[in-house]
């Protein structure tokens, strides 16, 4: 009867393990781990604020030289890259 040959794989390593190791990676690339909180748009009450702050611009005096003004920031070399 034929025996099955020894496993060489090496154990699984914890999710830990693989984190610290991914992390080391990509430190050695140069970069950090950088967390960013922002607001939860799914929130009622952030959606409240969101419209309440669009209507403002939308009757406010100055509106078309906002709306230029963010028009001219996003065409930018580089905004979306």
């Amino acid at each position: 009867m034929a025996t099955k040959p020894k496993s060489t794989s090496k154990p699984k390593k914890t999710s830990a393990e693989r984190t610290r190791a991914y992390r080391a990676r990509m430190r050695a690339r140069g970069l950090r781990p950088l967390t960013i909180w922002t607001y939860d748009i799914n929130d009622p009450e952030f959606r409240k604020r969101l419209e309440e702050d669009s209507r403002r611009i939308r009757e406010s005096p100055g509106e078309k030289e906002i709306m230029d003004w963010i028009e001219a920031v996003q065409m930018e070399d580089g905004f979306w890259d």
